[in-house]
Formats: C-alpha cells, sequence, structure tokens
C-alpha cells in the first residue's frame, strides 16, 4: 500500500481496544480466498487502510467506529475480489504463446 498519510494514535488506541470485537464481527469469510489472500490478510490491509483515514480519526463512539470498520473491510473485500476476477479474465503473452503451441500440435 502506498500511503503517504500519518499514522493517528487515537485510531491505533481504538483498534487496539476493539480488536477482538472488530476480528470477531468481521470474520464471516474466515476460509474464503480471494487472489491467494485470506481473512487475515484483508483483515491487516483494513486497520493498515483505517489507520491513516482522516475520517476514522474524528470516530469517538466505537459502534460507529466497527461500523465504519467493517465498511473498509468490506470496500477492500470489493476491490480485491474485483481485482481477482479482471486476473481471471485477463490474457497474458505466455498464455496466448502456449495456446498458439497447442494449438500447432507443438
Amino acid at each position: 500500500m502506498k500511503n503517504k498519510r500519518k499514522v493517528n494514535n487515537n485510531v491505533l488506541l481504538m483498534i487496539a481496544k476493539l480488536y477482538e470485537r472488530l476480528s470477531d464481527i468481521s470474520a464471516k469469510d474466515r476460509q474464503i480466498y480471494y487472489a491467494g489472500l485470506n481473512y487475515e490478510d484483508i483483515f491487516q490491509d483494513t486497520i493498515l487502510r483505517v489507520s491513516t483515514d482522516e475520517k476514522a480519526a474524528i470516530i469517538t463512539d466505537e459502534n460507529e467506529f466497527v461500523e465504519y470498520f467493517i465498511y473498509r473491510m468490506k470496500a477492500a473485500q470489493y476491490t480485491i475480489i474485483k481485482d481477482s476476477k479482471r486476473l481471471k479474465i485477463t490474457d497474458y503473452a505466455d498464455n496466448l504463446q502456449a495456446k498458439d503451441n497447442e494449438e500447432k500440435g507443438e
């Protein structure tokens, strides 16, 4: 992730305080893998994204913070799913060459 914004310490404290709750609530897809990433990868990426998020810095209510965190995690999952679908349909030069060789009987 190439984010030049600084980490907000208050957000990190809120994440630390609510870590178990965030992990339990957002764990519905623990066994699903998207583009080689599992739940923990997406969860940790969300922590990084939220820790530098200006909107998260102004949230003081725990329930509102949890809702915002889950929203950001779903957004990260959506992006990863879209990227993995795009990779599945992209023809790379090696794949095209392999198809040509198969058609020619090589």
